[in-house]
Parts: C-alpha cells; structure tokens; sequence
C-alpha cells in the first residue's frame, strides 16, 4: 500500500470522542464535518413465545 501525502495542513484542535472526515461539496469546495463517535450498542434479546 502506498503512502498518501499530506495536501492541507489545518490548526483544527481534534477532541476526545469525535469523528473527522473531509470531502467535497457540490461546487468542489473542501469541507471538514465532525461528529461524535458512538460505540456498538447491545441488541437486545428477544424472548421466545411458547
């Protein structure tokens, strides 16, 4: 696998519990979203009907 390089260097302060990515808006601007990471949930059981 080759290595990327870095094209955009930012001063975005990254927090705890926070997910970031980048991508393009319909004109080709260059946009940062954040949000907030969630961890898997538990399903839960379902009980069984005699």
């Amino acid at each position: 696998m080759g290595k990327g390089k870095v094209i955009l260097k930012t001063s975005i302060k990254r927090e705890k519990s926070k997910l970031y990515f980048c991508g393009t808006d319909d004109k080709g601007n260059l946009t940062v979203c954040e949000i907030a990471m969630s961890r898997g949930k538990k399903k839960a059981v379902k009980k069984k009907k005699k």
